[in-house]
């Protein structure tokens, strides 16, 4: 959603081209809110990430996670520096990710902004900042935060025939 110096595969390209983030990091700011990002560690699409589509479930035949991790860093730079500063980096989806390679990305994060927090999704078992237990609430602690994700539907993105939880359910998990 940014027009990224390091790829044309971004909205730079599309009809649209207006760079969304700028738009909605200027107008947090302007209200006094707090501006995070959220970063999907995988790109099936990048040449040099190991897994595709659909859903990473397919091997490409020569790929190179270093050269890939490389260009998720620049893309993070390019947010940090770019929007920032932010109040979080939400990684997502760590596919194929190493835990000595979470570690580093994560570290690289914590080098362009020392104050951001990062959740528990880099990859290969980081702890991150915070957990994000997915489709069930997070266990009561006083030693770690966590934030639920969950849908009101059963699944993330809008999918025919989906079953929305009933008024009751979305209430009670509230």
């Amino acid at each position: 959603l940014w027009p990224s110096a390091l790829t044309d595969y971004d909205i730079g390209e599309t009809p649209f081209r207006r760079d969304v983030l700028a738009e909605l990091a200027a107008a947090c700011q302007r209200h006094g809110i707090r501006f995070g990002t959220y970063y999907s560690v995988c790109d099936w699409h990048h040449p040099d990430f190991p897994l595709g589509s659909p859903g990473g479930s397919t091997e490409k035949p020569n790929p190179n996670l270093e050269r890939y991790n490389e260009y998720l860093r620049g893309q993070v730079a390019e947010l940090i520096e770019r929007y920032g500063p932010l109040s979080t980096m939400w990684f997502d989806v760590p596919q194929a990710v190493t835990r000595k390679q979470a570690e580093a990305t994560s570290a690289y994060v914590r080098k362009l902004q020392p104050d951001i927090t990062i959740n528990n999704r880099a990859g290969g078992g980081v702890p991150g900042d915070y957990d994000t237990p997915e489709q069930h609430i997070g266990g009561f602690s006083r030693q770690r935060p966590w934030e639920t994700c969950m849908t009101i539907c059963r699944q993330w993105a809008w999918k025919p025939n989906d079953q929305m939880k009933s008024l009751e359910e979305c209430i009670q998990t509230l």
